[in-house]
């Protein structure tokens, strides 16, 4: 059973926890049913609750493109296969059951990033109905041909504890030059990820969230 189908089946209540740790911004969710991973682009009114098998690249490291090329560049993403309740755009399968879409499931905490770190751009991939096809050989697995991106504003990487070098994972320079030791990884803008919370939220009528505990 994944997360999605947990929150389905029974009653939950979500409370949310802020959580300062050095320089880092994190939000703390204490069970799976409040965030979503790789949140869209999208409109929350395009977003569609849905049921079948998906691809899930909410911790996927990707490939790194060449120094230069532009963004949004494509990239190939490492992501899981699953089945059960997601979000996107779209809900309808493909005929071709080795191609999947790849589309957003809850996830119990994340860390919040700056767009620009150290005069930098924080690079990310952005998975939102990216075609991906299953692995013969390992169906728990599928390539997604994603798409990098950038943001001024904050953005998330799933996280189930502080660590704010997750956030330098990968950057680009003012020349071009990209700095991705441990290659790309897929993830989403804050508020992009509230988008993608509210459908959930309309779609299972009895999650409740909690506002943070006042200070």
């Amino acid at each position: 059973m994944n997360l999605m189908q947990s929150c389905v089946s029974q009653t939950r209540r979500v409370q949310v926890v802020s959580v300062r740790f050095l320089s880092a911004s994190i939000l703390l969710l204490a069970l799976p049913c409040t965030a979503l991973a790789q949140a869209p682009s999208a409109s929350a009114s395009k977003l569609k609750y849905c049921y079948g098998p998906y691809a899930l690249c909410t911790i996927a490291r990707c490939t790194v493109p060449p120094d230069g090329s532009p963004i949004p560049s494509p990239i190939e993403c490492n992501c899981t296969v699953h089945s059960g309740y997601s979000v996107g755009e779209a809900c309808k399968a493909d005929r071709d059951t080795r191609h999947v879409p790849s589309r957003y499931a809850p996830i119990r905490s994340y860390q919040q990033c700056l767009g620009v770190i150290d005069g930098k751009q924080a690079v990310w991939a952005n998975c939102l109905n990216s075609p991906c096809v299953i692995d013969p050989s390992d169906t728990g697995a599928a390539k997604c041909k994603c798409q990098t991106a950038t943001t001024t504003s904050p953005f998330i990487i799933v996280s189930d504890h502080p660590d704010p070098a997750v956030c330098k994972a990968c950057t680009l320079d003012s020349r071009g030059r990209y700095n991705c030791p441990g290659g790309v990884i897929s993830s989403a803008t804050t508020a992009a990820g509230q988008q993608a919370t509210d459908t959930v939220v309309d779609g299972i009528e009895d999650i409740k969230i909690f506002p943070p505990p006042s200070d």
